[in-house]
């Protein structure tokens, strides 16, 4: 007896070629969250909110750097395991 499940369609929408995917949503509603949470908290604990912005700002900038990084080395097959 097989069960029938269902497969999720990765888009949330398309407008015409461009294809908006779920987990696109669900990271700018994270990032959007956590910049809120780390800006009223930082106020509350007296730090300067345009500073914090701009640490936000570059923390994602690297974030998104890196992760490119890591997946280039990850997925390019001439950088794979050592013989």
């Amino acid at each position: 007896m097989s069960k029938y499940i269902p497969t999720l369609n990765p888009y949330a929408f398309k407008i015409g070629p461009l294809g908006v995917h779920w987990y696109g949503i669900f990271m700018v509603m994270a990032f959007l969250g956590g910049s809120y949470y780390l800006i009223e908290r930082g106020k509350q604990a007296g730090y300067d909110p345009d500073r914090l912005s701009n640490v936000l700002l570059l923390t994602v900038l690297w974030g998104m750097i890196g992760a490119r990084v890591v997946f280039v080395l990850a997925n390019d097959p001439r950088f794979g395991p050592i013989p």
